[in-house]
This record gives structure tokens, C-alpha cells and sequence, in this order.
């Protein structure tokens, strides 16, 4: 029997209910290979139409889930599961038009949010006329379709906005926002490091994965945690796919956020926390840092097998989760920032003397893999600062003039590259940028010196892009390059 109702599950695979109420013994049956929460709602729903004054149906109730061969769980079903019994028993007219309902219900009748709103709502049918959902998740659905979307606030007043009672309250307050970790202050607080400094910059200026190495207590992760505040707040689709992935995880009901997310993980973390799976295939940290950070401080100190398993989705900038029951891709588009020490001490060419052997040193250094340091734009040393110059009163550039520049770089590579970076530039995009002749050829002799791969060779072009971009320069010179491979000259035993 069809109904006119819709919802679908955080996949976005759509789903409609259908309901049918006969003579019998009073009982409700939910088919579809529902799962145990989904059959728990019989229960929230009978409660919830009591405490609203409404009759719940007195024969059989039969709800079905289409189509009934995907699986489905969670209690966002509640609220179409209830809109398709009111209708089934004749308790409101039937719908001249599609709509899409996404809500739990609680005892009293009330409509809760539920999780992962964007991605269910972003994918709804075109010939859906409204959107239903809770009051708290009414700004991310509004953000996230161009369909009217009503503020439901409990079953009694979804009844009384369609009999025309009364109007759908819209909430008063815009949709709050969640903030990065603020490190405005990180970058002018770095002492020395010029290099470094450098480095940092060009990466947030074209979102080029870096490796900081170097004796303990020099400034790797405060450089790190400073990339984070040169970076521009999202655009409203990188805020919608982010604050979607992040929903999928955590249960922040109506926030958005936007600034560029910072994933920190431990390096006592799983596997599967870093690169995502588990039983329901839920997205990493890899996928929570999609348009913003993962920084990895003490890369060698994690498991060699999550290293070795960054290596595709930094090449494709998304991983592919495949378990028995299903499959999913998640994106993965993230700026890698990874610190290490150059051995297992940390004091392997600093003033402080090394105790570890050559073969330790050896051993510890081959963590980090060939391909995988190939997947790295920029490695940069970071060395010991003067003592002297540690309490030296220094005059930075003003964050916001900094911010400024790198925005505007972005976005001059966002328009020129067909809405990429120029870190995500193919080869052939690679092939075809402005280089001059005393730039190639330097480039060519000292890729053959310095033995670099054609990932290696490619990455370096594409650094070089970014340099001349920041100078607003249309065409790579023996400066851009001469630039680029310093920031290439990481081997073992450094």
C-alpha cells in the first residue's frame, strides 16, 4: 500500500513505508529486515500516541520497510514509521504528495534528532515535496537540500501543522558552529625556525603533506599545530561534507562546522580507528580529517602497518571499506602533518649525544617506508634554536595578512585547476603548467643526482607550482625549483 513516505538510512538508500491495518488480535509486526531497534520502535510509537491523544489502531498493524532485501537499524525511522500508521488508520488524510521524515520519538511524544542528517536528507527523491525533522536538526537539513524543510517538534504537532492548526516554529537561533582548536597565536610563538616556517606556509598554501624531523624540543608540533591556523574556513560544501562525516561518528545534532577539523591520534591507536572500519564501517580518523589536518605526532611510534596503510588513500584521497554486509568509500582528502625524531633517543645530530647504534638508528628510520615518504611534498629538518634568540622579543608578519595571502593562493589554484589544489594535481595537469627551459633542466639533473622517483619528481613540480603561485607568478623558474628540492632531501640516517 503506498503511502507517500520516505526516509532513508546514513548510506542515503532510500527507503519507503508502507502501512496496513486489519481486523484481528491488537499487534504490530515491522518487516524489512528490520533490525532490533528498528522493532523497538512498536513500542516508542504505541507510547508516544498515547501521550499525544492520539488512537493507536486496535487490530493489526503491519509496517514494511521497502525494499525489504537492505538492512536496516537505527531509531531514526520512528517518526515515518508513526506518520504511516496515522495515515493507515484513517487518523489524518492521505498525503496528495511524497515527503521525507527523519526522527526518533520519545514516551511523551516528542521528535528527537537523530545523527548523520546531511548525508540522509542530501540524497532524498527530486519529487519529495517537504522535508520533516526534528526542530534540533532543522538548520543541517536546511543547508543540506533545497526542499522545504518543517521543524517537527513532537507527533501531536506534526498532526495539528497538516489539519492546519497550526505552523511549523521555526528555532530562533541560527545554526550554531563548532570551531577547530584556535592556534591564532601558535605561528607568531615560534621562535627561529625559519625554514620550517617556510615550509609550513607553502604547505598551507596548496594542502602539501609535510614530514618534520629533528631532535626533541625544537618546535615540530607547535609548527604543526600552527598549519592549522593558517588555513581559511571551509566553503559551505566542505562544511557539509565535513560536519556529515563527523555526524556519522559523534552525536552533534545541528552543528556545522567551519574551520579545516584536526585529527591528532595517538600512536597507541588501532588500525581501524585511524583508517576506519569495525562492524558498521564507520569512518576514520583519516575520513574525520576530510578538508582539514591529521597530525601525526612520533610517525615511527605508530604500528608499522598504519603507516604502510596511509600510502592509498594520500594517493587517491579516499578509502575504500569493504566488509561481509556491505561496502562503503569514505573520503579521505586530508593534509598529512607527521613529526618524527631522527632516531630512537631523538639526539642523533643535535648537541646532546646519541646512544643508540648505528644498526638501532637503521632499524628505527626504516619504519618509514620509500613509497610512502614518495607520498610526502615536503620533509623539512627542524634543528635546535640559539638558546639567546629563545626569549628574543620578534615582530611576525600579522596572522591575518599571512591568512589573507594563503586564501588568496587557494583559491587562485581552485579556479585555475578546475576546483583542485595544486597538491592534487594529476600528471597530465602536472605536464601541462608553465616551466622555463633553465628550470627543467635543472630539475632533470638534480632529480637524476638525487636519484628521485617519478612520484618523487611529480610532487616536487607541484611544490614548485605552489612557490611561484604565492609570488603570483605564472611560470616555474630555477628559484621555484632550486626551492622545492631543498625540501627533498630527507634519506635515511639524517
Amino acid at each position: 500500500m503506498k503511502t507517500g513516505i520516505y526516509s532513508s538510512d546514513v548510506f542515503g538508500n532510500i527507503i519507503e513505508f508502507q502501512c496496513k491495518v486489519t481486523k484481528g488480535l491488537p499487534s504490530v509486526q515491522i518487516v524489512g529486515l528490520a533490525s532490533k531497534s528498528i522493532d523497538e520502535a512498536k513500542d516508542r510509537v504505541r507510547a508516544a500516541f498515547h501521550s499525544a491523544g492520539l488512537d493507536f489502531p486496535k487490530g493489526r498493524v503491519l509496517v514494511n520497510l521497502s525494499p525489504a532485501d537492505l538492512p536496516k537499524e537505527g531509531s531514526s525511522y520512528d517518526l515515518p514509521i508513526a506518520i504511516s500508521i496515522l495515515q493507515a488508520s484513517g487518523q489524518i488524510r492521505p498525503l496528495n504528495s511524497k515527503i521525507f521524515a527523519v526522527g526518533e520519538m520519545s514516551l511523551d511524544g516528542l521528535v528527537l534528532p537523530v545523527k548523520g542528517i546531511i548525508g540522509r536528507i542530501s540524497k532524498c527523491p527530486k519529487d519529495i515535496s517537504a522535508v520533516l525533522v526534528s526542530s534540533d536538526n532543522y538548520w543541517q537539513a536546511k543547508k543540506a537540500t533545497d526542499k522545504r524543510v518543517i521543524p517537527i517538534q513532537s507527533i501531536r504537532n506534526f498532526v495539528e501543522i497538516l489539519s492546519g492548526l497550526s505552523s511549523p516554529n521555526i528555532p530562533k537561533d541560527a545554526s550554531p558552529t563548532r570551531l577547530a582548536t584556535n592556534y591564532d597565536d601558535a605561528f607568531s610563538e615560534i621562535r627561529g625556525q625559519e625554514l620550517a616556517k617556510r615550509a609550513i606556509i607553502l604547505a598551507a598554501s596548496g594542502h602539501h603533506n609535510v614530514l618534520l624531523y629533528g631532535p626533541p624540543g625544537t618546535g615540530k608540533s607547535m609548527l604543526a599545530k600552527a598549519f592549522v591556523s593558517l588555513l581559511p574556513n571551509l566553503s559551505e560544501s566542505e562544511q557539509l561534507q565535513t560536519t556529515h562525516i563527523h555526524s556519522l561518528r559523534d552525536y552533534s545534532k545541528d552543528e556545522m562546522l567551519v574551520r579545516p577539523p584536526l585529527r591528532a591520534p595517538h600512536h597507541s591507536s588501532s588500525n581501524v580507528s585511524i583508517i576506519g572500519g569495525g562492524a558498521k564501517a564507520k569512518p576514520g580518523e583519516i575520513s574525520l580529517a576530510h578538508n582539514g589536518v591529521l597530525f601525526l605526532d612520533e610517525l615511527l611510534e605508530f604500528p608499522r602497518s598504519c603507516i604502510e596503510a596511509l600510502r592509498q588513500p594520500l594517493e587517491d584521497r579516499e578509502i575504500h571499506i569493504s566488509r561481509a554486509e556491505h561496502s562503503i568509500t569514505y573520503p579521505a582528502s586530508f593534509t598529512l602533518i607527521a613529526t618524527m625524531n631522527p632516531c630512537p633517543c631523538g639526539n642523533l645530530g643535535s648537541s646532546k649525544p646519541c646512544t643508540c647504534t648505528a644498526y638501532a638508528i637503521e632499524s628505527y628510520q626504516k619504519r618509514l617506508s620509500g613509497p610512502l615518504l614518495d607520498r610526502i611534498d615536503i620533509c623539512i629538518k627542524v634543528d635546535e634554536v640559539p638558546i639567546d634568540s629563545l626569549l628574543k622579543e620578534i615582530k611576525p608578519e600579522p596572522i591575518q595578512d599571512l591568512r589573507d595571502k594563503i586564501e588568496a593562493t587557494l583559491r587562485l589554484q581552485h579556479e585555475r585547476n578546475g576546483g583542485k589544489y595544486n597538491s592534487e594535481l594529476s600528471n597530465k595537469q602536472i605536464r601541462n603548467i608553465k616551466i622555463d627551459n633553465d628550470a627543467r633542466l635543472l630539475l632533470d639533473s638534480a632529480a637524476t643526482k638525487m636519484k628521485l622517483s617519478p612520484r618523487s619528481y611529480f610532487r616536487a613540480l607541484r611544490v614548485a607550482r605552489t612557490i611561484a603561485d604565492l609570488d603570483k607568478r605564472d611560470e616555474i623558474t630555477t628559484s621555484d625549483i632550486a626551492e622545492c628540492l631543498q625540501y627533498r632531501q630527507f634519506t635515511h640516517s639524517n
